[in-house]
């Protein structure tokens, strides 16, 4: 019941949004009979949802890998992203050194190093993993540790007065009070992991969207490429949801003061 009130208060919150897009698509419809555009330059709605149920097999094949790379690339920049913020929080040293390391990898361009990494670990699954890993690493340590570290310096003290151990202090402090920052971080990364999936596809793939966006923009098949990016887009809005809904349904921001 808890979940269908949330997901019922979400639909309520964003109504203006959903009857926006639904009149944008009308309008798409409309353009394109007006003004009687071929479908290999601009496919009207209709063909694109006529596309998904006439390839939902082969569509269904491609787009569960490309949701594989995402999940398994996200959970791994995840707790890459976990276990180093831990590690800055408790030294100095180790953030003078990671730091300058997280914004160079962060300014490097993925579509420039992702041939690197198809050299080195061949055109299965592992690459697309380790790309995505990349992108989504950095909101989530930079948010992270901004929310480890954001907790009141006198509230420290007055809890390791008390000799309240540093794992206690992070169990029942540090982490309650960094999960509406670690939340947000996980937002931006899981609209990032699709990017960095597709960017690995790209690159170097024999399965996946990205491999079907690639053969069906060739083969002027836009119907079929925009098919594909309805269907990432609706993985990519159902991933955020998840996480909203994540959010919402455990009632993480408790007062420090329960937490104790």
């Amino acid at each position: 019941m808890k979940i269908i009130k949330i997901l019922l208060s979400l639909v309520k919150k964003h109504f203006c949004s959903i009857f926006i897009l639904i009149l944008l698509l009308l309008l798409w419809q409309l353009a394109v009979e007006i003004f009687k555009m071929p479908e290999y330059i601009l496919p009207s709605p209709s063909a694109i949802i006529f596309k998904i149920i006439q390839k939902q097999q082969y569509l269904m094949k491609h787009s569960l890998i490309t949701l594989s790379e995402i999940l398994a690339g996200f959970v791994l920049g995840m707790l890459a992203a976990f276990i180093l913020s831990l590690g800055i929080l408790y030294s100095k040293t180790m953030e003078k050194i990671v730091y300058p390391l997280l914004i160079f990898a962060q300014v490097t361009p993925k579509i420039a190093i992702a041939p690197l990494f198809i050299i080195w670990f061949g055109y299965g699954l592992l690459p697309k993993v380790v790309i995505t890993a990349l992108v989504s690493f950095f909101p989530i340590i930079i948010n992270t540790v901004k929310g480890l570290k954001s907790i009141d310096s006198e509230l420290v003290d007055l809890m390791y007065s008390l000799s309240v151990t540093k794992r206690k202090m992070l169990a029942k402090i540090r982490i309650p009070s960094s999960l509406p920052y670690v939340f947000a971080g996980l937002k931006i990364s899981i609209t990032l992991s699709v990017i960095g999936a597709i960017v690995g596809e790209f690159v170097g793939s024999a399965s996946g969207l990205g491999y079907v966006i690639i053969i069906a923009n060739s083969n002027l098949e836009t119907a079929l490429v925009f098919s594909c990016l309805a269907i990432l887009s609706i993985i990519g809005l159902g991933l955020f949801g998840m996480i909203c809904l994540l959010e919402s349904l455990y009632s993480w921001h408790k007062p420090l003061e329960a937490s104790i």
